[in-house]
């Protein structure tokens, strides 16, 4: 049976101990969501007097159209002139006066705030002085948009809203139910959210069909460990109301939502707002008079690296192949690496010399241990007393602002910026841009990326170091520390460790771990071996995290990941002795999941059943289409970054996909058919099947695909590959070339983005963009 609070008994206070940390933990940190319907807004009312349930508006207007009483208000609505729309929908739930209810919301800090009601009560309440949040309200239909920060909370009209009238409102379930069909961003993203992250609603039966429809993945082992648990208010339960909170994980507090808000205010009395939440050793950065909302967008992308912290005793996960964090350090628990050396001298020099380059990028390859040496650059730095900062964001910073942030701290700065190559122009503009010459930027990247890196930075000065091949000190350094931990599996590690380091010289550091912890067998072998052990649930949820880690970084968000898998085993599955574990990106906030091993995880991507993944490509490309549109994609937030790289065919596709590319591209054209980029992959896929095949239908395919693209979107990217696919065409044998050259490209700068012109003949033809 459901846990069961009543209204005005301390219920909140005596919940079972780690249920009521957890709650005071979530409310603090501005963690739950509320999904609230029209009992929220019945102390509340306009000039035309109390708010309404839809029971009483449906009455009321069958009175007015002549309806039978039986009729759906969905049914009357329809039958409603424009006038009486204005008149009786419209200007009766606008311009309202927040009644008690909603004028405790504004108190506490949400993460979002999704409603049914189209009143603007929610709105009024947050008009008020001294909110802890401002607002935005969205429609239903708006593009999905994820706010940075919590200095602003979204609120989410399910139902449409007074304030646009004109984009209608849904009153009946057939109408949502359409509404939902036709695969809604906002309402995919709340049916991702709702099975797993913390929820308190109320103002809504739960045998409404909305409700019913979110709430349907929802089960006792659904909802993440780590946040508060969720509740469902409600004054009049019946019999069955219990049975289905236990159904759904959710608390049933039998009383109302103003009850409900008031004994949480004594349970969590010290909540404070976003600012607050910034770590104290970032604000101290900043002078006083710095207004906060400088202080939250820069503490939302940049971190300050601790000075000094307790070393971590074991250091399991960095053992494992995950990334160090400052505890593990702190405790030595990293090889000594001569390259460490040699950028820590550069540092200090631009620091000390003023001299003209400000910023040194690491390439290495995949799994060389560039990020373990980045960080233990900062680390020390930070320990001999230097300010050191690693930018944490997953979307592009916003150079300007970032570089009026640094302008207003006083100290020497170094900022560590890992996956360089995604920041790589914002990092250009912020060096072009800042005032001062006294700040410098430590990157590390892939070495595959160094072009794109070169073009971004343009001119301006850098150093790019490398030197990351395992020499024999460092291995023999690196097997006596397994050895030391009791961690290593050879017996030749233990006995003859010299003779074990000398087979490790040259190797990629990840790859001599694995092999220190597997006693020296093969990569695939030890793919293949672990592969084998897990269940298909923990493998769908690794392929799809390599994959997405692979594209981009951060790797895949966790109510993604949740909506695509079963939930069997997952929490078993960030732990370290799991066959295939996994781990999060973001280890404070837990928001994005990696695979523990990067290494391990591309090699099991090129060696895993083929079916497994496709299947894995499908759902990764199904599980963040609702979070990528043009808006997104501009900003350049973390799924719109993975989108660009998943479709692509040349790198990716082709790579891991290989004949099944076709079949992938085919099945997630109805959520991806508007992306020009998508367009584009699909081009150079039938381009690279006409070089294989040599059949001309697929070179027109691919012609008329990329000609596609760029009706989609007039785009340089989608234009260079239109340029790429009739060049192409040009060079078809039996093709009478005009004398003149067969192409002619111009390249000019309008403002910042550049222009093209694409002029082809062929055959006497021409073909101009």
């Amino acid at each position: 049976m459901a846990d069961l609070i009543v209204a005005g008994t301390g219920g909140l206070a005596k919940l079972e101990g780690t249920k009521l940390a957890a709650l005071k933990g979530s409310v603090r940190a501005g963690e739950y969501n509320l999904f609230l319907g029209a009992g929220i807004s019945l102390d509340a009312a306009n000039a035309k007097g109390p708010l309404v349930s839809g029971g009483t508006l449906k009455d009321s207007l069958c009175k007015l159209t002549g309806a039978r009483a039986s009729s759906s208000l969905q049914r009357v609505f329809s039958g409603l002139t424009p006038h009486q729309v204005k008149e009786h929908i419209t200007e009766r739930f606008a311009r309202c006066e927040p009644g008690p209810t909603a004028l405790k919301f504004p108190s506490y800090l949400w993460r979002r705030i999704f409603t049914l009601n189209i009143d603007d009560v929610l709105e009024a309440a947050y008009k008020r002085p001294g909110n802890l949040q401002n607002v935005r309200s969205y429609h239903f239909r708006d593009a999905f948009e994820e706010l940075r920060t919590l200095e602003t909370v979204p609120i989410i009209h399910l139902h449409g809203w007074t304030d646009q009238p004109e984009r209608g409102y849904v009153f009946a379930r057939s109408e949502y139910a359409r509404v939902m069909a036709e695969a809604n961003a906002w309402m995919t993203i709340l049916a991702d959210l709702m099975p797993v992250e913390p929820f308190i609603i109320g103002g809504t039966a739960l045998d409404e069909i909305d409700l019913e429809f979110y709430l349907a993945r929802r089960s006792a082992n659904s909802p993440r460990e780590d946040r508060g648990p969720s509740f469902f208010v409600e004054p009049h339960p019946d019999i069955q109301t219990p049975q289905e909170c236990t159904r759904y994980e959710l608390i049933l507090y039998h009383g109302t939502m103003l009850q409900f808000l008031d004994e949480l205010a004594e349970l969590v009395p010290e909540r404070q707002g976003p600012f607050n939440l910034v770590a104290g050793e970032t604000k101290s950065l900043f002078p006083d008079a710095v207004a906060k909302n400088v202080v939250l967008s820069f503490a939302n992308d940049f971190d300050r690296v601790p000075s000094g912290v307790a070393p971590n005793g074991q250091a399991l996960k960095f053992s494992y192949g995950n990334p160090p964090d400052w505890a593990d350090l702190a405790g030595h628990w990293d090889v000594g690496r001569g390259l460490g050396s040699r950028v820590r001298s550069m540092i200090e020099a631009m620091i000390t010399d003023n001299l003209a380059e400000r910023l040194v990028v690491i390439l290495e390859e995949t799994g060389s241990g560039k990020t373990t040496v980045l960080r233990r650059v900062g680390f020390d730095l930070a320990s001999s007393g230097k300010v050191v900062l690693e930018c944490s964001a997953l979307s592009r910073v916003d150079p300007q602002s970032t570089a009026e942030a640094l302008d207003l701290i006083d100290d020497p700065l170094i900022i560590l910026v890992d996956n360089f190559a995604e920041q790589a122009s914002s990092i250009a503009n912020v060096l072009v841009t800042i005032e001062r010459n006294d700040v410098v930027f430590v990157g590390a990247e892939r070495s595959y990326r160094k072009k794109h890196i070169i073009r971004s930075l343009g001119d301006i000065p850098h150093r790019i170091v490398d030197g990351l091949d395992l020499v024999q000190p460092e291995a023999s350094q690196l097997v006596q520390a397994y050895v030391n931990r009791g961690m290593a599996a050879s017996q030749q590690a233990v006995k003859f460790p010299a003779k074990f380091a000398a087979n490790l010289v040259g190797e990629p550091i990840a790859v001599a771990c694995c092999h220190i912890l597997n006693d020296m067998r093969p990569l695939d072998a030890i793919v293949n071996s672990t592969y084998q052990v897990a269940l298909q649930a923990g493998r769908d949820r690794y392929l799809i995290a390599a994959l997405a880690q692979f594209c981009f970084s951060g790797g895949v968000r966790y109510e993604v990941l949740a909506s695509k898998t079963q939930r069997e085993g997952w929490a078993e599955q960030f732990t370290s002795d799991h066959p295939l574990p996994l781990d999060y990106f973001d280890p404070g906030r837990r928001n994005f999941i990696v695979p523990l091993n990067a290494t391990l995880a591309v090699r099991t991507l090129e060696r895993a059943p083929k079916e497994d993944i496709a299947r894995a490509f499908e759902r990764l490309a199904f599980g963040i289409a609702a979070r990528v549109n043009r808006e997104t994609i501009r900003k350049r937030a973390p799924e719109a970054r993975l989108a660009g790289r998943l479709f692509d065919y040349e790198d990716v596709i082709r790579r891991f996909l290989r004949e099944q590319a076709g079949s992938f591209y085919s099945r997630v054209r109805p959520v991806w058919q508007w992306n020009s980029r998508y367009w584009e992959q699909v081009a150079l896929y039938y381009l690279a099947r006409y070089r294989s095949e040599r059949d001309e239908l697929l070179l027109q395919q691919s012609v008329q695909h990329a000609r596609h693209a760029v009706a989609v979107e007039p785009h340089p990217f989608p234009l260079t590959t239109l340029g790429k696919v009739l060049l192409a065409q040009l060079g078809q044998p039996g093709k009478r070339q005009n004398r003149r050259s067969p192409k002619q490209l111009r390249l000019s700068r309008r403002g910042a983005a550049p222009a093209y012109t694409l002029t082809l003949r062929c055959s006497g033809a021409r073909s101009s963009i």
